[in-house]
C-alpha cells in the first residue's frame, strides 16, 4: 500500500524531499552520485528550453550599482528568464550574475519577464532580501517602465484602472491571466478585491505619466526596432512606423499586467506577440448586457499568441523613499545588447553610491 512504501522510503537515504505523496515538489539533482532510492520519481527533461544569449554578454558591464553586503542592481537584458526555469538551470540571469559573486549566494527580490528588459535587484542576504521585500509589499518602492507602443488616442496621461484575475486551478493546471475586465457599476474597489458569483477579480492600476512620439535615430535605432516587429531595418521609418513611448508607473504588481491593460486599450506593447491578437478586447461574459461576440472571445487565453523573445517593455526607474535609480539601456538587438549605453543615477543620499559602466 502507499502508506506502506512511504514508511520504508523515510529510512532510504538520497534525494531529499517529497516522493509519491507530493510528485510536483521535485528536487533538482546537481550532483553526478546522488544516490536515488528505489521508489523515488524521477523527471528528465531531454529536450530544455535554451537561452544561449546568456552566454554571450559581459555580465560584469550589467551591473550598475553594487554595495559590499546588501544589494546588486543588474541591468537585465530581454530574451533571458530572471531565474532558473524547471528545465533549465543555468541560462538565466541569476545564475550568470552569481557565478560573478562566486562566494555568494543571491537572493531574488524582483522579477521581470523573460522579454522584458531593465532593473533586478538581488540580496546579499536573506536579512536585506527581507527589508526591501517588505519596502514593496508595504508600497514604499517607485517602479517606472518605459514602454513602446503603436500611436494612438486611446492612451493619454492618466489614470488606466481594470479588473484582473488568473484562471483558478480546476480550470487550467498553471494560473495564467485571462482577458482584463472594465470597472462595473456597484464595484466596490477599497479592498482591492471584487468577487462575483464566485469569481475574484482584483485591482489592476497602472498611471501613465507621459506619452510622447518616437523619434527614431535619436532614442531608438531603425535596427532595434526592426528586431522588436520582425520587419528588416529599411523598412522602419518615422513616416511608416508611427510609434510613441511611455512612461508607466506601476501602482498594482499582477501578472504581465502592463502588457494585459495596453492591449485591452488597443495598444499593445511593440512585439508582443501574445497580447496583440487580443487588442481592444476585455472579458464580458460577466457583464449583464455582454456583446455579440463575448461568448466566442470568451476569457480569450485561446486567442493569445507565442510568447515573444522581446518587447518594447524596460523597467527603467526605481525610487526607495529618497534613494532614485534609474536605467537608460534602449538598444534591444541581439548583436550588441551587451555593450549598449547604460547610465545610473542615485540620489545625494550619504548612504548610498553608484556608479556606471557601458
Amino acid at each position: 500500500s502507499i502508506p506502506d512504501v512511504k514508511s520504508k522510503l523515510k529510512n532510504l537515504k538520497g534525494i531529499p524531499g517529497k516522493r509519491l505523496d507530493n510528485m510536483s515538489k521535485a528536487v533538482r539533482v546537481l550532483k553526478a552520485n546522488t544516490m536515488v532510492p528505489k521508489g523515488a520519481y524521477c523527471r528528465v527533461h531531454v529536450n530544455p528550453r535554451r537561452y544561449p544569449l546568456a552566454h554571450t554578454v559581459v555580465w560584469e558591464s550589467r551591473i550598475f550599482y553594487s554595495n559590499t553586503s546588501n544589494y546588486v542592481f543588474v541591468n537585465k537584458i530581454a530574451g533571458l528568464p530572471t531565474v532558473p526555469t524547471v528545465d533549465n538551470l543555468r541560462e538565466n540571469v541569476l545564475n550568470q550574475v552569481e557565478s560573478i559573486y562566486s562566494s555568494n549566494k543571491l537572493f531574488v527580490t524582483t522579477r521581470i519577464d523573460s522579454c522584458t528588459s531593465g532593473i533586478l535587484i538581488f540580496a546579499k542576504s536573506s536579512q536585506a532580501a527581507a527589508k526591501i521585500n517588505s519596502m514593496i509589499i508595504s508600497q514604499q518602492v517607485c517602479k517606472i517602465y518605459r514602454v513602446l507602443c503603436h500611436n494612438t488616442k486611446s492612451i493619454t496621461p492618466g489614470l488606466i484602472t481594470h479588473l484582473f484575475r488568473t484562471k483558478n486551478p480546476s480550470e487550467h493546471e498553471n494560473a495564467k491571466p485571462t482577458l482584463l475586465r472594465n470597472i462595473f457599476e456597484g464595484c466596490n474597489l477599497e479592498e482591492g478585491r471584487v468577487e462575483q458569483d464566485g469569481t475574484v477579480w482584483q485591482l489592476a492600476q497602472l498611471q501613465v505619466l507621459s506619452v510622447k512620439p518616437l523619434q527614431l535615430n535619436k532614442h531608438y535605432s531603425a535596427q532595434s526596432i526592426a528586431y522588436l516587429t520582425n520587419v528588416k531595418d529599411k523598412e522602419v521609418n518615422e513616416e511608416s512606423e508611427e510609434l510613441c513611448e511611455l512612461r508607466v508607473q506601476l501602482l498594482t504588481g499582477r501578472t504581465h499586467q502592463i502588457r494585459l491593460q495596453l492591449a485591452a486599450l488597443g495598444a499593445a506593447v511593440l512585439g508582443d506577440s501574445r497580447y496583440e491578437p487580443v487588442q481592444g478586447l476585455v472579458n464580458q461574459l460577466y457583464d449583464e448586457k455582454p456583446s455579440a461576440s463575448a461568448a466566442a472571445v470568451g476569457d480569450g487565453s485561446m486567442m493569445f499568441g507565442p510568447e515573444p523573445r522581446a518587447i518594447g517593455l524596460h523597467c527603467g526607474e526605481m525610487r526607495f523613499q529618497d534613494d532614485l535609480f534609474s536605467v537608460l539601456d534602449t538598444n534591444y538587438t541581439r548583436s550588441s545588447q551587451s555593450s549598449s549605453s547604460l547610465s545610473s543615477l542615485s540620489s545625494s543620499s550619504s548612504s548610498s553610491s553608484s556608479s556606471s559602466s557601458s
